[in-house]
């Protein structure tokens, strides 16, 4: 944002009372007249009041807003509600100086890169810290506790703790959090796992239960308008939500249309209403643990009405990392953390989603160049010497105090006299049933173990035959199984036929199989399939008879 306070945040357009998309659910909490918010803007469209009424609220009143020359935001004042009355005085590039929060008076002290070094609320001081990238690593909520916050060397917060109590995360390469664990000391309480459209999370799954599905969610697209959330769908069936228009989540109703939460937030974001919802200010993700939004690229601390990192595009015009929407969350709409030198969040949002897609979509292309070419010649599959349906069995000689039969014989109370030899052999595993006509790895290779039978390309694969001799053709079979010793036809445990075997030119081998391969894992299952089709392996069943995997779909 620029120096002189204006933010490049998506600026919301002067309206009256807008409202989500009316949904089926919305439509029938509206006719029963939940709330009603009239707001009313300057000449610049800076919200200055907003009327509340309608049975979701006791008592009608207006709340009034004032702003200092740089648009920031002074003051809201409700002309009922004595409580809700706050107001703020800033520095001149947006630090708080001082606040006042329904009558609970704040102070701050700042340092040269814009942090706050401690805050005094009611007399109580609190101190802050933060490591060399900005980030805070030291959230007070009072005197004596506060929140210890670990970062990786993204910058993504990856632990936070207070006392007992302790939540981990993970992010994926979008750094998109799919990942939330919560402790009560070293007990694992929760484990959720987030699945995303875009930057937007449409299911939550339970990974102590199985990654069963506990939450879906529905939300409103950016052809449409805000991108808020209209629905949630859990064990107590679907819910909608109703905003204001600055997408705060303002009231949620069951498919009734029956009232079930009124949500009333402070002017920066913190809930002053029981909010038992997973989503709120601004219709992002709360985490009511710890009290903070968030916003995928960061986390807002509602209590301190800013971000607790620095803003990942640096400084543009000496502009403060750390402040949100230039301290004015009463006019303008932040998306996913960042601010934008020129356009809006919304158009770098769209933008990134552009960007996505069409790297998708080339990606789906070549895969399908790929496809289409290996379907017209499969000819050689059938050259391929057959997978065994079992591999061999394979024993070493061990002392005879190491047999179960002698074992349960020992342990028989007047037990008979009897002579048992020595040694005896034992089934210690699986091996090779052909060494003249197979290579045999199995997981407990490392590397091995980590690639062609683990998790990347075989998941649930143990052991593993490849031909071992392939000729001129450079093909050959590839056969995965389990622990048991048995043929895995599953996809995608199962083996795939090689077009350039490993074992007769490596490189090309990487070109022609593993990374057309590489290239469907990161498309998706569909493609994974298609590539099953093209690179089938052949095997015998127990009966001697030969066949293609009978698992893929033609």
């Amino acid at each position: 944002m620029k120096a002189a306070g204006i933010p490049h945040e998506k600026r919301r357009p002067p309206s009256v009372g807008r409202r989500c998309r009316p949904t089926r659910f919305a439509e029938k909490a509206r006719s029963r007249g939940f709330s009603i918010d009239g707001c009313v803007n300057d000449a610049i469209g800076r919200r200055t009041s907003m009327s509340r009424s309608g049975s979701a609220y006791a008592t009608p009143d207006t709340i009034s807003y004032t702003y200092n020359d740089r648009s920031e935001l002074t003051g809201a004042q409700s002309n009922v509600d004595t409580i809700y009355s706050y107001s703020y005085a800033y520095d001149p590039i947006g630090n708080r100086i001082t606040a006042s929060e329904a009558g609970v008076p704040w102070t701050y002290t700042t340092n040269s890169l814009n942090q706050y070094t401690s805050a005094t609320e009611n007399n109580v001081q609190m101190d802050f810290s933060y490591d060399l990238d900005g980030s805070m690593t030291y959230r007070p909520v009072d005197a004596t506790s506060g929140w210890t916050q670990v970062w990786n060397a993204e910058n993504r917060m990856v632990e936070t703790n207070k006392g007992t109590d302790r939540l981990t995360f993970k992010y994926d390469y979008m750094g998109r959090r799919v990942e939330k664990c919560v402790y009560f000391g070293n007990a694992l309480n929760s484990r959720t796992l987030f699945v995303y459209d875009g930057f937007k999370c449409v299911e939550e799954l339970d990974a102590l239960d199985g990654n069963a599905v506990t939450m879906r969610h529905a939300w409103q697209p950016f052809d449409v308008g805000l991108d808020v959330i209209l629905a949630t769908t859990d064990g107590n069936g679907a819910s909608c939500f109703l905003h204001d228009a600055n997408k705060n989540v303002m009231q949620k109703a069951d498919a009734s249309g029956t009232v079930q939460d009124t949500c009333v937030y402070a002017p920066f974001g913190r809930t002053l209403s029981i909010n038992n919802d997973h989503f709120g200010f601004s219709s992002e993700s709360i985490d009511n643990e710890q009290e903070v939004t968030y916003y995928n690229y960061r986390y807002f601390a509602m209590e301190m009405g800013r971000w607790i990192k620095r803003d990942i595009v640096k400084e543009i015009n000496n502009g403060n990392m750390y402040i949100m929407v230039g301290n004015n969350p009463i006019v303008f709409l932040d998306i996913l953390g960042l601010f934008e030198n020129s356009e809006s969040n919304l158009v770098f949002y769209e933008y990134q989603m552009y960007l996505i897609e069409m790297k998708r979509r080339q990606l789906e292309q070549q895969f399908m160049d790929w496809y289409n070419n290996e379907l017209k010649n499969m000819g050689w599959i059938n050259e391929l010497t057959p997978c065994p349906p079992k591999l061999a069995e394979k024993y070493e000689e061990r002392p005879i105090t190491e047999s179960l039969d002698y074992l349960m014989w020992y342990s028989t109370p007047n037990r008979e006299t009897a002579i048992w030899p020595s040694s005896f052999q034992k089934h210690v595993g699986w091996q090779n049933p052909d060494e003249d006509e197979w290579a045999f790895s199995s997981r407990d290779s490392i590397f091995c173990g980590f690639y062609w039978v683990g998790p990347i390309y075989h998941p649930g694969g143990y052991y593993e035959l490849r031909t071992k001799n392939p000729g001129d053709s450079k093909a050959g079979n590839q056969c995965v199984y389990d622990k048991c010793g048995n043929l895995i036809l599953d996809i995608p445990s199962a083996g795939t036929a090689d077009r350039i075997s490993p074992n007769a030119d490596f490189d090309n081998h990487q070109t022609m199989d593993v990374k057309p391969y590489g290239l469907a894992k990161q498309l998706g299952s569909k493609f994974i399939e298609l590539y099953y089709r093209v690179r089938p392996h052949i095997y015998y069943d127990k009966y001697g008879n030969k066949h293609i995997n009978s698992k893929i779909v033609y």
